[in-house]
């Protein structure tokens, strides 16, 4: 397509042609078969030859991206479970005189416990990284949401950055072991790999185990 969106060209390309890099195509209309001077079965997703395809290059696998410095809570669900934990800032120390106020820093305590004991950060900080760089291994039909398990999903994280919250769902099992997921409710439903999602829901669920049995929280 051109750069109104309007088709410029169509081609149907077949296998990899003999040669570095080349794939044999032709016009729908045409017998006419060329050996073009490009790998263009790669870009779709296929790596080789009778391989199941995978996601085409030009996907956008990105599930989300936010500034974790702006960060203010973080819930994740699981089976039977729910981890609230809430990014504080600490209580400056009185600079001396001539000295500037140093720069804010914050903490984490969970957010229901009651109590205001600061939890280790690198955890959390590591889910929060996982999940601004969630980067999914393909996407599924959009249309059919409704039957991927959103309404009541195995796993869930919402991260509120400022006011508005990122609301990772994590849905039924693909017949290939992955994982469905959308943001939101709304847009592209993403293929998740079970790794992936262990990088999310691990960190912060362990951490709250932790400080469970050390008696920080009830």
């Amino acid at each position: 397509t051109g750069k109104d969106g309007k088709e410029l060209e169509r081609l149907l390309v077949g296998k990899r042609a003999p040669g570095f890099d080349r794939s044999f195509v032709r016009r729908p209309a045409s017998d006419e078969v060329f050996s073009a001077n490009r790998d263009l079965l790669k870009p779709a997703g296929v790596s080789q030859e009778g391989a199941k395809p995978g996601a085409p290059a030009w996907l956008d696998l990105k599930v989300a991206s936010f500034d974790r410095d702006k960060t203010a809570s973080l819930v994740l669900y699981g089976p039977g479970t729910q981890y609230s934990f809430q990014r504080k800032e600490k209580k400056p120390k009185p600079p001396r005189e001539g000295e500037k106020q140093e720069k804010k820093e914050f903490e984490w305590v969970q957010a229901t416990s009651g109590l205001d004991s600061p939890l280790k950060s690198e955890p959390l900080d590591g889910v929060l990284d996982a999940l601004k760089d969630l980067k999914a291994e393909d996407v599924a039909d959009s249309s059919k949401a409704s039957e991927y398990g959103f309404e009541d999903p195995a796993y869930r994280a919402v991260v509120m950055i400022d006011e508005n919250p990122i609301d990772l769902r994590v849905g039924k099992e693909s017949k290939a072991g992955q994982r469905y997921a959308q943001i939101n409710r709304s847009g592209a439903v993403y293929l998740l790999s079970a790794s992936t999602v262990e990088s999310v829901f691990k960190p912060g669920r362990e951490l709250a185990t932790f400080a469970k049995q050390a008696g920080r929280i009830g």
